[in-house]
């Protein structure tokens, strides 16, 4: 399978006009975000020892909550992330904690285009956390590959939702497809585990050495009567990332009465997840976390 070759707006305004000001200030707050910067920093296997000639590249680094773990080991890491906002805050982060890394801003899909130092150096490892959903996937892995220090010890480490993960965000990339709509958050690739490998074997110069669940990182009951489906499709078009109609409809790609057909096939959706009866269920969020090498 193909991920799609094209975004609109572009993956760049899309990113930005998702992490703002108020997200990057409150993005350590997460649980999740937390619980899951540290499974990817197990999945690196960085030496036993401190390295100022090992090099990290984390893309689409935000925060540096990764970044940041990893240069306290002792490694040489380069953060990249397009948001302004988020930079700011894990510079801020790496002078109060007095952690030496450098961050650059940058595209994290296309890093050699924009950040023409990255050229040639060679990276032991590369990584993107909770970030390649946002990018197109074929791109992003050929260009890394490219960075990569060609070792076969070298590794590109990634994550995605698993398909059950976040079970709204679910339902409602199933239902905007029928109308051709694609949320700025595109999961359609990640069936299966075969389908992740297949995505990045694509490139034709990667291959995955592993893919491992992180466990739930979140979980809550949520309830599934009619009442409680129009809030949670309520809650879940508040997710910019994950919402394609105000874009849709404002530029006449569905009607108004497709939008209408849409809520209500998200709440019919939603009660059968009770099965009719308005339990409750645990909705989770779980990630897979990819580790893959240049192919010998």
């Amino acid at each position: 399978m193909s991920p799609s070759s094209s975004h609109t707006p572009s993956h760049i305004e899309s990113i930005t006009s998702f992490y703002t000001q108020a997200r990057a200030e409150s993005y350590d707050n997460s649980a999740f975000h937390l619980k899951l910067a540290s499974s990817i920093v197990s999945s690196l296997d960085l030496p036993p020892t401190s390295s100022s000639t090992f090099r990290v590249l984390d893309l689409a680094t935000g925060t540096g909550l990764v970044a940041l773990e990893v240069a306290k080991g002792g490694f040489q890491v380069i953060g990249v992330d397009v948001s302004a906002e988020m930079l700011a805050v894990a510079r801020a982060k790496a002078e109060k904690e007095g952690v030496e890394l450098t961050f650059l801003q940058g595209d994290a899909q296309e890093p050699r285009g924009s950040l023409k130092t990255l050229v040639g150096v060679g990276f032991d490892r590369i990584v993107c956390s909770s970030a390649i959903t946002f990018l197109l996937p074929n791109t992003s892995l050929l260009s890394w590959s490219h960075l990569l220090r060609s070792s076969p010890s070298s590794t590109i480490v990634f994550d995605v939702p698993s398909p059950e993960s976040s079970i709204r965000n679910v339902l409602l990339s199933q239902i905007s497809a029928k109308y051709g709509l694609t949320p700025r958050f595109n999961r359609r690739w990640i069936t299966s585990k075969e389908s992740v490998k297949e995505v990045v074997e694509q490139t034709a110069r990667l291959v995955v050495r592993s893919l491992t669940g992180t466990g739930i990182l979140s979980s809550k009951k949520v309830g599934t009567s009619k009442e409680k489906a129009e809030e949670v499709w309520e809650e879940t078009l508040k997710v910019t990332n994950m919402n394609p109609y105000p874009e849709a409809l404002s530029l006449g790609k569905i009607t108004a009465d497709q939008f209408a057909e849409s809520r209500a096939s998200f709440i019919e959706e939603w009660m059968k997840l009770g099965d009719g009866a308005g339990s409750e269920i645990d909705e989770t969020m779980e990630n897979w976390i990819v580790v893959c090498s240049l192919k010998v």
